[in-house]
């Protein structure tokens, strides 16, 4: 290939023009921002979705070839999700979102999701059940052992039946 090829495909391929314009969003944020996290995330993202989706089309067709729209999608990922978030996020959502691009779709190059939208959203609704759940069986777990602490009943009634061990003292009961 020599340098007026590569220039075309340049000028032609849409998707480069939006990374291009992304890039520039990025470079604003950064000015405004001036985290090391908001520096890492956009290049983090663009480095998962482009080996996510390589290997996946790599495993699929036993084909290399330019990830355009994945840089446009990492660079969607890494600019959107905040950068007070812990780093493995965005390799959840790179990889929710490049899994969307390459299984949920009608045909060649026809995705029924934005990969990048897909990603964000199974990972925020991934985290929110994991943590809705987490915290549901914590508080239990504390109440549980709140109830031990103030009743000391270390029986298995206290343990399985926690809210009638509270709530009926089966001492009085017996003074009938």
């Amino acid at each position: 290939m020599d340098l007026r090829t590569i220039l075309k495909f340049i000028y032609h391929d849409f998707r480069l023009h939006v990374a291009f314009t992304l890039v520039l969003v990025w470079l604003l944020a950064l000015w405004r921002v001036q985290t090391v996290n908001a520096f890492l995330f956009p290049l983090l993202a663009i480095v998962f979705m482009v080996i996510f989706d390589l290997s996946t089309t790599w495993i699929r067709d036993h084909k290399i070839y330019f990830p355009s729209a994945a840089l446009v999608t990492g660079l969607l990922i890494g600019l959107i999700i905040d950068p007070s978030t812990p780093i493995w996020t965005i390799g959840v959502t790179s990889l929710l979102a490049s899994l969307s691009k390459q299984f949920i779709k009608t045909g060649l190059r026809q995705h029924i999701f934005n990969p990048a939208a897909f990603g964000i959203m199974a990972k925020t609704n991934i985290a929110d059940y994991i943590s809705g759940h987490l915290l549901y069986l914590f508080n239990n777990s504390i109440w549980i052992r709140k109830s031990f602490k103030y009743h000391r009943r270390w029986d298995s009634h206290a343990f399985c039946f926690g809210d009638v061990a509270r709530t009926n003292d089966f001492t009085n009961s017996r003074k009938l």
